[in-house]
């Protein structure tokens, strides 16, 4: 729960910052690269039998990868 909510509040301070010093916020259409990422990195760190180390590395790999080749990823950014 503590971490939950120390993410959110540092989400919402970069959120607030970004809004006051640049007029702009993030696009939400990220969130739906994100996702598929984010669910491939948990399906091979789960997924994938192995030293926990090794299994870290790859699903680091696989997110970066499915970022990679999902298209607008760079854009959207």
């Amino acid at each position: 729960m503590t971490t939950v909510v120390t993410e959110s509040i540092g989400l919402t301070a970069a959120l607030a910052l970004l809004w006051r010093r640049h007029a702009l916020l993030p696009s939400v259409r990220y969130g739906l690269v994100v996702l598929p990422a984010a669910l491939v990195m948990a399906a091979v760190l789960v997924g994938v039998p192995g030293p926990f180390l090794l299994r870290a590395a790859l699903a680091g790999a696989a997110y970066v990868g499915v970022l990679l080749i999902l298209p607008g990823t760079v854009r959207v950014i």
